[in-house]
């Protein structure tokens, strides 16, 4: 190597080792709880006041309130000065919490607001809230009509799952909701079998982005047959975000979109590498939105004016090779 070289190497990593340190001091530093006040909260002229606006955890903070402006270290809630909104990103890809709780003043929660809380067992909400409520730790509006955040480690018990834990491998969406938030599912590899309510109407972006278990079928020894039911999109949808079911790579062999979808945004089926074909209730592509590359790589097109008794016989007999499949590796296995 030329002394030149050595030189430009050794400055490279001097400057490397350098930023480094000065981001983990940055981290280090950056106090737990962090608060703004605002104005025109949420766009509404009317609710100016304390918004919840960042937070960074370490392991002994597993429960966070959010209700009242506290010290940086979470402690002593000022009840003076209540929390009105919570920001973008304000809670993002923390590890440690296991339970948010929102106390009753929160009326505006922005759409990013949680992202990727990888052990987040249950939301709390103060029963006093006025605007949300949870159903047992799960987060929805007040009126039922949106599912903000299905908690990542929802349900978690003690186990035999590689990390310890079992989860619960089902969950039905209460009927009434129409829209499902971005991010609410979002990386979720636990849950397999999830029911949609006919009352829905949109999916968000990236609502099911990383939800690589679900719609699987699983082979179970005892019974010596496949459990799981697929996934199905119900009657009456109409909005389907960007990326909103990005790399569920279980769902397979095929998916009906029923005619009242309206708009597919980008990405929306892309790397669901399990699909083999797209079924559209919609008589052609003039009828609905497509967003660019909203299909994985190798669907090239949809089949449009199809029903959803088409998908049938494509499902029966991607189970039944499924099985054969899955006996032989049990077998493999012991």
């Amino acid at each position: 190597m030329k002394t030149w070289q050595k030189f430009l190497f050794v400055a490279v990593l001097v400057i490397f080792v350098s930023a480094s340190i000065t981001i983990a001091l940055i981290s280090i530093s950056r106090p737990p709880y962090k608060y703004s006040e605002e104005e025109a909260i949420g766009g509404d002229e009317s609710l100016s006041g304390w918004v919840f606006s960042g937070f960074n955890g370490n392991a002994s903070t597993v429960t966070l309130n959010i209700d009242f402006v506290r010290d940086k270290n979470g402690n002593d809630p000022d009840e003076s000065e209540p929390v009105l909104g919570i920001g973008k990103y304000a809670v993002n890809a923390d590890e440690y919490v296991t339970e948010l709780r929102i106390g009753k003043t929160v009326r505006f929660i922005e759409e990013t607001a949680f992202f990727n809380l990888k052990s987040l067992q249950k939301i709390t909400v103060d029963p006093e809230n006025e605007w949300f409520r949870d159903i047992d730790g799960v987060l929805f509006t007040k009126d039922g009509k949106e599912l903000i955040l299905y908690p990542l480690c929802y349900g978690r018990v003690p186990g035999s799952g590689e990390d310890g834990f079992d989860y619960p491998a089902e969950y039905t969406v209460p009927d009434g909701v129409e829209r499902i938030n971005t991010f609410a599912f979002l990386k979720n590899e636990h849950l397999r079998d999830l029911t949609l309510p006919d009352s829905l109407r949109e999916i968000g972006d990236m609502t099911f982005f990383g939800c690589s278990r679900l719609g699987a079928y699983e082979y179970d020894s005892g019974t010596d047959s496949l459990v799981g039911k697929g996934f199905e999109l119900p009657d009456g949808i109409e909005k389907i975000g960007s990326d909103a079911f990005s790399k569920c790579t279980s769902i397979a062999p095929t998916i009906f979109i029923p005619s009242s979808v309206t708009e597919i945004k980008h990405h929306a089926f892309f790397s669901c590498n399990g699909l083999k074909s797209v079924l559209m209730g919609a008589e052609n592509e003039d009828s609905v939105t497509l967003g660019e590359a909203w299909l994985k790589n190798n669907v090239k097109n949809a089949e449009f004016g199809a029903s959803r008794s088409d998908t049938n016989g494509q499902i029966e007999e991607y189970k039944a090779e499924k099985l054969d499949s899955l006996r032989e590796e049990a077998k493999k296995n012991g």
